[in-house]
């Protein structure tokens, strides 16, 4: 009788820790402070490049320093297929040869990137690398 009364202790105990596993996926970038933008689909643009493109796009912020970092991945009119874009934003004065600068005009002053980041008016240096991922 003891086992019989253990056993079915055991069950209940297991559909009661059961319960947490049906629960909604955990998704990192709804408890992130340091993501500021998520989107899990549409259209996107990608610093220095033109192509439209459409897809997941997260933009996350390293704390206070003004360096952003913008993770891609979708298709795009450049490319076959699915592909990637990882781009970083760092607040500079001039830019090396290989990186993109954009002066940002701040919130309100008509620049797409500054109402999309709410960048700090200023000029950034961004610098894009391309990827292919298979899903």
């Amino acid at each position: 009788m003891k086992h019989i009364l253990v056993i079915l202790a055991l069950v209940s105990l297991s559909f009661v820790f059961a319960s947490p596993l049906r629960a909604a996926p955990f998704k990192a970038e709804d408890k992130n402070p340091n993501v500021v933008a998520y989107y899990e689909d549409g259209p996107h643009g990608i610093p220095g490049n033109s192509a439209y493109h459409e897809g997941d796009d997260i933009v996350m912020q390293a704390g206070k320093s003004g360096v952003f970092q913008q993770w891609f991945y979708g298709e795009g009119e450049d490319y076959e297929g699915k592909h990637g874009h990882h781009s970083v934003w760092k607040p500079a004065d001039g830019c090396p040869a290989n990186w993109f600068e954009m002066t940002v005009a701040g919130s309100g002053g008509g620049n797409f990137w500054g109402d999309y980041l709410d960048l700090e008016p200023g000029t950034y240096c961004i610098h894009t690398n391309d990827f292919k991922v298979k899903k």
